[in-house]
């Protein structure tokens, strides 16, 4: 799942006997249900580049963990090592995000 030419993060290609049904939905709601499929992939895609926007250096980690995250689109194919990075990751981005702003 990427962004769009859209403007969305959903996996809508509009060749799929549900695109009316979605575009739909975006319409009326601003999301459609393919953005739910992985909402977890949803967030991340939609917070890595407000994350490196910041060019804080202190992100790194928390940047190459959530990019480890989506790597696999939601398979979840990681080695221990990055196990522990997505892990540590998704901690610090819970205890970041109030403190986050420009």
């Amino acid at each position: 799942m990427r962004i769009t030419k859209a403007g969305y993060y959903g996996h809508d290609d509009g060749k799929d006997s549900r695109s009316k049904q979605w575009k739909k939905e975006r319409k009326t709601r601003g999301f459609d249900d393919t953005e739910l499929w992985s909402l977890g992939d949803t967030i991340v895609e939609f917070i890595l580049p407000r994350l490196k926007a910041f060019d804080d250096k202190d992100y790194v980690e928390l940047i190459e963990g959530l990019e480890l995250f989506i790597r696999d689109n939601g398979i979840r194919l990681w080695n221990t090592e990055e196990e522990a990075k997505v892990n540590k990751a998704l901690k610090e981005l819970g205890e970041s995000l109030p403190g986050m702003w420009y």
